[in-house]
């Protein structure tokens, strides 16, 4: 099992943190991998607004964990322009990786979490992110992530 799926992978521009969320938290819905939307903005939201989950380095990796989940998956935008989104360096976002968690799960969350940021905190593969014009090109980019 991967946490990524083709399906949830987007090359986008955004307006602003929210709209990026919003939409990311869509196609989780869509795609029949949460079963309340509702319920995952509204968590998603109250992370954000809790703490930033802007790392730095121009990645933001926001997360819900919740009943309305049933498999760990990864939704992941790349975003043409930059957007805010209240990260510690105060530099803006372009790849935000949203993580859909079961509530029971944590070990598994984690170690995907590590191996997510660990791999784009890399220079080379955020360049390699970024230079990516297809979702077919991400995806298999994203093969190399060690989860």
């Amino acid at each position: 099992m991967s946490v990524f799926d083709i399906e949830l992978i987007k090359i986008a521009a955004m307006d602003n943190k929210i709209e990026c969320l919003e939409s990311m938290a869509s196609m989780f819905a869509d795609k029949g991998f949460i079963s309340d939307f509702d319920h995952f903005l509204e968590l998603i939201m109250d992370r954000e607004n809790t703490m930033s989950t802007g790392l730095g380095r121009n990645i933001g990796i926001p997360h819900a964990r919740s009943r309305s989940i049933d498999e760990l998956k990864c939704a992941v935008y790349i975003l043409d322009n930059m957007i805010d989104f209240d990260s510690l360096d105060e530099e803006g976002v372009d790849l935000v990786f949203m993580f859909a968690i079961p509530e029971e799960n944590k070990k598994e969350y984690m170690r995907a979490l590590g191996a997510v940021s660990g791999f784009v905190a890399n220079k080379e593969n955020h360049d390699r992110l970024k230079q990516c014009n297809t979702v077919e090109a991400i995806f298999d980019l994203l093969k190399e992530v060690k989860i």
